[in-house]
């Protein structure tokens, strides 16, 4: 036997771009996208995204020197944001079924079964996506009759209200002991670079070296706060756990 429960998402989105190219030396393209989703809870309505990217061709320029080991400089930078989607019933309320012995007598101890429901999850009616934005700077070179391209690129990436399941303390009596709220806030940030050459072109052998590298950190934010209204340091215990300024 087998027993399938089945789940549905749906999103409704509107998406607009506009690119535009001022004398194929400079390049502009702007975007917006706003979405809504079945996930969200009931007190969030929908979520925008926008995107805007610029790359500028400067070796072209009228006023750039000419050098004679450069063939070609470009300049970019970016900005964009993304989301990740709760999950299909994160934010609802979910019952299971129960039977509660409803004395006739309070004096009496025995009674009749009566069939109920009781809550198996406590949903979250202000549960919104998990919003993450990111800009990146750098450049790209060709270098000696292009025989040689380096390609240097720094990004700075920010993620808030990242999904977290928070604990609830047993004692409070709740139907379940976590709740998926919208608590964190990560910073991701690096530098990527790679250099190409061609050392060697010729008819019958080609020799062509790449060097790449990269270093990247990341951290926690903040957690929130509890419902206190006190900031959250930690949420988890042992191994499983995240904490405020550890990556």
């Amino acid at each position: 036997a087998s027993n399938t429960l089945w789940t549905a998402t749906k999103t409704w989105g509107y998406y607009a771009q506009e690119q535009v190219s001022l004398r194929d030396r400079l390049f502009l393209t702007g975007a917006v996208r706003a979405d809504e989703n079945s996930a969200f809870g009931t007190n969030f309505g929908r979520v925008v995204y926008p995107k805007l990217s610029l790359s500028w061709l400067v070796s072209d320029e009228s006023f750039f020197p000419k050098l004679g080991f450069l063939d070609q400089l470009r300049f970019r930078s970016a900005y964009g944001a993304s989301g990740v989607q709760p999950g299909a019933t994160s934010a609802l309320v979910i019952f299971s079924s129960t039977t509660v012995n409803q004395p006739q007598v309070a004096v009496t101890p025995t009674g009749t079964d009566t069939p109920g429901l009781r809550a198996s999850a406590l949903g979250n009616p202000d549960l919104k996506p998990e919003l993450s934005a990111e800009f990146e700077g750098g450049f790209e070179a060709r270098l000696f009759s292009n025989r040689a391209n380096v390609d240097i690129t720094y990004y700075s990436k920010q993620t808030r209200d990242a999904l977290i399941t928070q604990n609830i303390a047993p004692s409070a009596g709740p139907a379940s002991t976590t709740v998926l709220r919208n608590l964190g806030s990560v910073k991701n940030a690096g530098i990527e670079a790679t250099i190409h050459a061609t050392l060697l072109d010729t008819r019958r052998l080609g020799w062509d070296v790449m060097l790449s590298g990269s270093h990247t950190s990341n951290k926690l934010v903040s957690l929130g706060r509890d419902a206190t209204g006190a900031l959250n340091k930690t949420i988890g215990t042992g191994t499983l756990r995240d904490s405020v300024g550890l990556p």
